[in-house]
């Protein structure tokens, strides 16, 4: 929908999930419950009930209840067709809906939906329960929540249970650190929107429906004539005067269950550098683009622009590119953070002036051959509000001796094969433009910036069309690169879903459905 010239309401805080503003990160219990709808009517009286976590507190709060619904529960609750007729073609399909999603996101092999404890074909859940508290409260906030017509209204589907493991993920590396920054006062400079420049701040409408993204365009999301809703319950449409919006301040979340292979890993890395610890942390590092400490390996500090954070943490871990390493010798193209955040746009900093972008253009003064392989990375940006399962475990764990990096841990080796991995959350506007980008043209991609290879961790093993992806390839400063092969399934998924989070006030239409 075209970008509307009518001044910007303000954002309504108390309208929008807890979730997306606030992450709940500082509350380290969570347990996340896949239901389905037993009872419409139950299930519409219980959410009426529900004390649902807002953004509106001028603090974040001490505990936090959300709630989100696939296509599927959505129907069940008894929301009218053309609502659900609104929604994006990949959330009306669903994550595992079809062959070809399947093969573009990676979920093939060992990730074939097939093999998934949640979410394929007859296990999907109509509705995610997500419940975040202090520690030692999780329990009683559980018996809480399940009070009253709880088992009327929902069966239980598959409990997605969280473990906090610290600021670190599984494999041992800081983790949550690069995140972009909303525009929630709406008062990003007109000229980010057309920047050369890597700007980690972006448009409200990335994030939530119902406001103008990136492109200065309203995402297509479920709006209906004001007769359909005469208790005026929904907001007014920002860009379609006498249309409410159901879909404003509400978002996708798309949530995936990865088993992550911690053991596997290392043991890896630990064989490919002839068990020297030095040099196994350092292709770990490459691998990730990181250090366990969750420093980037690009040590580049760029000059601060008009509309982004100057806090030099921020601008340290956050608003580093890649605009000196042109041929990936520091960071290597392939790296799991220069995948999923290539940062630099379609043309590199020194294109600002008409004349070097015409030069450009027409593939003169390139410094490096990847420079003009990317999409602009403003377009396809996710919040990730992702949450850690099983026990955590270190390096000398596995390995034993000098981990370099590895911190103490109190895991016995009876816990070795535990199942351990990330609970997966992203918050986006868009599924298509912004998740499944990033998934199937970044990461899942054996052709990334002129690859042939897959996400070192994430990647899903095999040949592809005759195309192996299992490699991983590390740029020398003198010579050609080096490649290492036999990268196993680090990481499997075990599970996922498309999500819609309703706004407080769709929650409030759907119960009142008849």
């Amino acid at each position: 929908m075209p970008f509307s010239h009518q001044p910007f309401s303000e954002v309504d805080f108390r309208d929008i999930q807890g979730l997306v503003r606030y992450g709940h990160g500082h509350l380290e219990e969570a347990s996340f419950y896949l239901l389905r709808i037993a009872d419409a009517a139950a299930a519409r009286a219980w959410l009426a009930k529900a004390s649902i976590t807002t953004a509106a507190s001028g603090h974040p709060p001490d505990m936090a209840l959300q709630v989100a619904f696939t296509h599927e529960g959505l129907k069940a609750l008894g929301v009218p067709a053309d609502i659900l007729q609104g929604f994006s073609d990949e959330f009306i399909v669903g994550m595992a809906g079809d062959e070809s999603r399947s093969r573009r996101l990676g979920d093939v092999g060992q990730n074939d939906p097939s093999r998934w404890k949640w979410g394929q074909v007859g296990t999907v859940p109509h509705m995610i329960v997500m419940l975040y508290a202090k520690p030692n409260e999780l329990a009683g906030r559980e018996a809480e929540l399940k009070k009253d017509s709880w088992l009327t209204a929902f069966t239980e589907l598959y409990p997605l249970h969280t473990k906090n493991i610290g600021d670190t993920e599984p494999f041992g590396f800081k983790d949550g650190i690069s995140q972009p920054v909303i525009d929630w006062e709406r008062t990003k400079p007109e000229r980010l929107h057309d920047t050369l420049d890597y700007t980690n701040v972006a448009a409200l409408g990335e994030f939530l429906l119902g406001y103008p993204n990136e492109y200065t365009r309203y995402t297509d999301r479920p709006l209906i004539d004001e007769k359909e809703d005469p208790d005026r319950i929904l907001p007014l449409a920002e860009d379609k005067p006498g249309k409410r919006d159901f879909g404003r301040n509400g978002t996708y979340i798309v949530v995936r269950d990865l088993s992550q292979d911690v053991p596997a890993f290392w043991r890896y890395v630990d064989a490919q550098t002839n068990h020297d610890p030095v040099a196994r942390q350092k292709l770990a590092h490459a691998m990730v683009g990181r250090t366990m400490k969750g420093d980037p390996i690009v040590r580049i500090r760029p000059e601060p622009i008009e509309g982004i954070s100057t806090d030099p943490e921020t601008v340290w871990e956050n608003q580093f590119t890649f605009e000196n390493d042109p041929e990936g010798t520091a960071c290597p193209f392939g790296a799991h953070i220069r995948r999923a955040n290539p940062r630099n746009a379609d043309l590199p900093a020194d294109a600002r002036r008409l004349w070097r972008r015409i030069v450009r253009m027409l593939g003169f003064g390139s410094r490096g051959s990847r420079d003009d392989l990317l999409s602009s990375t403003r377009f396809h940006r996710i919040l990730r509000r992702g949450r850690e399962f099983g026990p955590p475990i270190c390096v000398k764990d596995i390995l034993g001796g000098d981990s370099r990096g590895g911190t103490a841990s109190q895991v016995s080796k009876a816990d070795l094969g535990a199942e351990r991995g990330l609970r997966f959350i992203c918050i986006n506007a868009n599924i298509s433009r912004q998740f499944e980008f990033i998934q199937t043209a970044w990461m899942e991609n054996p052709k990334f910036d002129g690859l042939d290879e897959r996400d070192p961790l994430t990647g899903a093993r095999g040949a592809l069309a005759g195309i192996a992806t299992n490699s991983f390839s590390v740029p020398q400063d003198n010579g050609p690169a080096k490649r290492i092969a036999g990268l196993t399934d680090f990481v499997t998924v075990r599970g996922g879903a498309y999500f819609f989070m309703p706004s407080i006030s769709a929650l409030r239409y759907i119960c009142r459905i008849s």
